[in-house]
């Protein structure tokens, strides 16, 4: 380890770079977290709405359609104490997660609820990966 002493009393460069590398090591740490966190949703139930929606075609609820449906502020309006501040975390993941045509607008929502070609092309590849899981 290198100690450095300045003459004008300030911090010496040494500790002002391990300063910044162990910040910038905090912050890589941080990301990483916040990455493996995507994989899930943390409100279990929320996730299982959506999950009946992708595979039963089963109405999520108000909060989850209006996030399907891409209103952000009727998502934001209609969410309660724990989906409020998660919000952005539960978008990232539906757009990560969703089904192509399940989601983007309150007429994408009602279309995929009455089982439209989406729908249905989206069981089929269910099925097809179950069939072809060993």
């Amino acid at each position: 380890m290198v100690f450095s002493v300045r003459s004008d009393g300030g911090v010496p460069i040494t500790t002002s770079l391990n300063l910044i590398f162990h910040h910038l090591l905090n912050e890589r740490k941080k990301m990483s977290q916040r990455e493996d966190e995507m994989r899930d949703l943390r409100n279990k139930t929320l996730e299982e709405a959506f999950r009946r929606y992708w595979d039963l075609g089963l109405p999520p609820g108000s909060f989850a359609t209006a996030v399907l449906a891409n209103d952000l502020i009727g998502a934001a309006a209609l969410a309660d104490t724990w989906n409020r501040p998660e919000l952005a975390h539960i978008i990232q993941w539906v757009v990560t997660h969703a089904p192509r045509g399940s989601w983007g607008s309150y007429e994408i929502v009602d279309s995929w609820l009455s089982q439209d070609k989406a729908f249905d092309q989206w069981q089929k590849q269910r099925v097809a990966d179950i069939l072809s899981t060993p």
